[in-house]
């Protein structure tokens, strides 16, 4: 099977998930289905993929794509916002907080809102 042709990679990563859920995410780490992508399209793939499993509170598995978007293309903010967010919801604040150092230089706002979420969320567990 080509994995350049789109539609054959879609039909390889649907394959796997059929078979074997779990084994999905590496999979898709190995790159392997997303090779065909130019180099920033494979960031944005990986960047929602992340987006898809923090949605279902699967903050592990987020954070490796996120990570991986990142090692495509370390100048993603949005990344790594999602990322620092995701290590926060894991308990490691002093990961999370190396996130939000490198997003400071690359948007400040965003890191500021960040933080922001950060002491409410540390806030409302306290009470």
């Amino acid at each position: 099977m080509d994995l350049k042709q789109p539609e054959n990679a879609l039909a390889a990563f649907n394959k796997v998930l059929s078979l074997k859920p779990k084994l999905a995410d590496v999979h898709l780490l190995s790159g392997d289905i997303f090779r065909w992508l130019k180099r920033e399209d494979a960031a944005n793939m990986y960047h929602w993929i992340g987006v898809a499993y923090s949605a279902v509170n699967n903050h592990l598995s987020a954070a490796k794509f996120y990570q991986k978007a990142l090692e495509l293309n370390g100048s993603r903010a949005l990344t790594h916002y999602k990322l620092a967010l995701s290590y926060f919801l894991l308990r490691e604040p002093a990961t999370a907080r190396q996130q939000i150092d490198k997003l400071t230089i690359l948007d400040p706002e965003l890191a500021e809102r960040a933080l922001d979420v950060f002491k409410l969320v540390t806030e409302s567990n306290r009470h």
